[in-house]
């Protein structure tokens, strides 16, 4: 759905707001806003008259007049884009064209450094760039130099020509050592692989082991269960009394 278009204020109103240029007309609304407060109030006769009598608007209106926008230059200049606001060259930043604003920039750490800056440049004869410029290009080096590091592609393994005819075993010693410590004997010398038959007789020598290991811990056992009750009666015959009443009967 198109938007409404806006219809034109009268002929009077603007002819009003032409002799106040801080009373802006906001697009497609009835309404226009101070750039000295910021206040916004209807697009209607009597309401800007009865605003632009107060005494507010009075005194900032005369500093507004009064206010020599010149003193800045060659740092803020009139902005090419909008006519209403300026431009800081040292910041590369717009401002609003009101003596607040102005002030409140140039009276800021970032446009007092740039400041700084700017003459310690002049002093050297040197060309001044913004910081915000210096960064980008900062930036923009350091993603060059990270491009260009070697080692930052990585490429498929490829075998070489020697490996395409067989991988040698990784117990040969060939290739740390010269052929003339190893005898033709020994480098013929097969590898020492144990077969299915010779690994038999040692895994029946071992479960032989175990099956003796086994029988001898049964034994063990039953041997134990034996021998208790004889240890507990020798015990009872040699256990010493808990008084000597038991001698003086005996002795009498």
């Amino acid at each position: 759905m198109a938007s409404p278009i806006m219809d034109e204020p009268p002929s009077d109103v603007l002819a009003f707001l032409r002799q106040h240029p801080s009373l802006r007309l906001l697009p497609n609304t009835h309404k226009v806003r101070c750039s000295l407060t910021g206040h916004e109030l209807p697009c209607r006769l009597p309401d800007l008259q009865v605003y632009t009598s107060g005494k507010k608007y009075q005194r900032l209106s005369s500093a507004f007049s009064a206010f020599d926008y010149t003193a800045f230059e060659p740092h803020i200049v009139p902005s090419t884009k909008n006519r209403h606001q300026l431009f800081c060259k040292l910041t590369l930043r717009h401002i609003n064209k009101s003596p607040e604003h102005v002030l409140r920039h140039t009276r800021g750490r970032r446009y007092q450094r740039a400041l700084q800056k700017y003459e310690e440049c002049q002093k050297q004869g040197v060309e001044y760039v913004p910081a915000c410029l210096l960064h980008k290009r900062k930036k923009r080096e350091d993603q060059m130099d990270v491009d260009d590091l070697p080692g930052q592609r990585t490429e498929f393994w490829e075998p070489t020509s020697s490996d395409e005819g067989g991988a040698l075993s990784d117990d040969s010693m060939t290739d740390l050592y010269p052929p003339e410590l190893f005898t033709e004997r020994e480098l013929l010398k097969p590898e020492d692989f144990q077969t299915d038959q010779q690994e038999k007789p040692k895994q029946s020598e071992k479960s032989t082991a175990q099956r003796e290991a086994k029988v001898g811990h049964k034994r063990g056992r039953k041997l134990r269960k034996e021998l208790t009750p004889l240890t507990k009666k020798f015990k009872s015959h040699h256990h010493k009394p808990k008084n000597f009443s038991s001698f003086k009967q005996l002795g009498s």
